[in-house]
């Protein structure tokens, strides 16, 4: 086996891998779900569950043991509603479909039927309804999990990291995992000086560690035992600092992200890293994509970093009329072409015009006119108060002031109102 370098050679192009590296390391094939069905992570050890668009949980039951079929009838169904399926639908890869106690098709995933709780429910601020999620189900309810069934090594783990756009390999701190994608031997990085020399850690397998799926391990001249997968040495970044960063791919894009399975992006959409280390949704060209939100009393912090995505209700409430008449002049609606289709968390909405425009977590998109060169974020945190205290009318108040209902739960009033835009998270 090819060993690594020592000295100034290993430091030039960081880490060296074991072994004749392949020309390319990406991995990840496309994740393609039912359009009505997204992914979310849910702590304490769940990992990534399947939601519906809105964010609710789903759920699989014990005693649907035949495949094509759901027992969940007569006082199971008054506590479970089945996920249901268009009258389009059709089977395809994992998933297929079965027929609930009406008739209705109602989606599986791997032959297992899915529920939403009618019973998870709380009252939040103001009453509107909170999803809780509990820390120990009826034994015979389970989260319904995503897990791509690899084999893999302990301290290893399957994470979501939306930075990335995916589901990607991550250590047990959930940052992500990194290999280079080049020829170690010849190439030279851009991290060769300044602080991010040596930053690239290698991924330490033990000693005696043996050779486990598509993970192996690679020796090195510095007498640590690195895992590679698929003959790539893994490493991670320490400039990443929170689980879904990726800061590593900003250093030189020849350090990739591990990605198994990628979200669908719409073509000419794009991930970007901004100059607040944070991350936000951009066309090809680099021009930043906003959406209209409504202000609240708690928003989740505006930062750029950690900032708020809008709730999916929210989302729903403003639709297109967010941006109407006057609006129109300086926010230019993400247009979506005539073939497109919704996928994952991304929907199209058909304006009054005819128009059709991206739709992403229920939140129609849009770019601002105030933005001249890539990059530029000018139309981030741009308030219009409403309402008859701000001497504007509020299209939207009265929606917010009605009662709850299940069906539906609009998240009611609950600060100074007005709406305000910004940056896209993914």
């Amino acid at each position: 086996m090819r060993k690594l370098l020592h000295g100034a050679a290993a430091i030039s192009i960081v880490l060296l891998l074991s072994a004749p590296c392949r020309a390319r390391s990406d991995f990840a094939v496309s994740l393609i779900m039912p359009p009505n069905v997204a992914l979310k992570t849910l702590g304490r050890g769940v990992g990534l569950v399947f939601a519906n668009e809105d964010g609710l949980t789903f759920y699989t039951y014990d005693r649907d043991t035949v495949p094509g079929v759901s027992s969940c009838t007569g006082e199971c169904a008054k506590s479970w509603d089945p996920v249901a399926a268009g009258p389009d639908a059709r089977p395809f890869g994992e998933w297929s479909l079965v027929k609930n106690e009406t008739g209705a098709a109602q989606w599986a995933f791997r032959n297992k039927p899915l529920y939403i709780s009618k019973k998870f429910f709380t009252p939040g601020f103001n009453g509107e309804p909170v999803e809780t999620i509990p820390r120990t189900l009826e034994n015979d309810w389970h989260f319904a999990t995503f897990d791509l069934g690899i084999e893999r090594p302990d301290g290893i783990r399957v994470s979501e990291i939306a930075n990335s756009g995916g589901i990607a390999l991550a250590n047990e701190k959930g940052m992500p995992l990194y290999t280079f994608d080049g020829n170690p031997f010849r190439d030279k990085t851009a991290c060769v000086s300044g602080p991010c020399v040596n930053h690239w850690i290698p991924v330490q397998a033990p000693q005696l560690a043996n050779a486990i799926g598509d993970f192996s391990v690679a020796d090195r001249d510095d007498g640590v035992s690195q895992w590679a997968y698929k003959g790539h040495p893994l490493f991670v970044f320490d400039g990443d600092t929170q689980p879904g960063d990726a800061a590593g791919s900003a250093v030189d894009k020849r350090w990739k992200v591990v990605l198994l399975r990628k979200y669908f992006l719409p073509p000419g959409v794009t991930i970007r890293r901004n100059h607040f280390d944070g991350y936000n949704l951009a066309t090809d060209s680099g021009m930043t994509i906003y959406q209209r939100d409504r202000v609240r009393q708690v928003n989740g912090g505006h930062s750029l970093r950690e900032g708020s995505r809008g709730t999916a209700d929210t989302g729903k409430l403003l639709g297109t009329a967010g941006c109407i008449d006057e609006c129109l002049r300086e926010w230019r609606p993400l247009k979506a072409p005539a073939n497109a289709q919704r996928s994952g968390l991304w929907s199209i909405a058909i304006r009054e015009d005819g128009t059709r425009q991206w739709v992403y977590r229920n939140f129609a998109l849009y770019t601002f006119v105030g933005d001249t060169k890539p990059g530029d974020m000018n139309g981030n945190d741009i308030y219009e108060m409403t309402g008859r205290w701000m001497g504007k009318p509020d299209r939207f108040i009265e929606a917010e002031l009605r009662p709850f209902t299940l069906d539906k739960p609009f998240v009611q009033f609950t600060g100074a109102p007005g709406l305000f835009w910004h940056a896209v998270l993914p």
